[in-house]
């Protein structure tokens, strides 16, 4: 894993939210709800993940994409 991808994911797991902000766009003016991007970070992560078996399946993809659009 990048050491950007590192530091995401040290992120993740903390407390703090704003630095979300980096990544949503700016029109929304923080009009959203923090859980669909920390959960889409989460994903594209998973993804980047060298270990091929401990990527994200296609299946668990789609599922966590529909979800996070609930």
């Amino acid at each position: 894993m990048s050491h950007d991808a590192s530091r995401c994911t040290e992120k993740l797991e903390g407390k703090e939210q704003s630095w979300i902000d980096e990544f949503v766009d700016s029109k929304l003016e923080r009009s959203f709800n923090y859980v669909q991007p920390r959960t889409l970070i989460k994903l594209a992560l998973s993804c980047l993940e060298e270990d091929g078996s401990k990527r994200a399946t296609m299946e668990y993809i789609v599922k966590t994409l529909l979800k996070a659009g609930e």
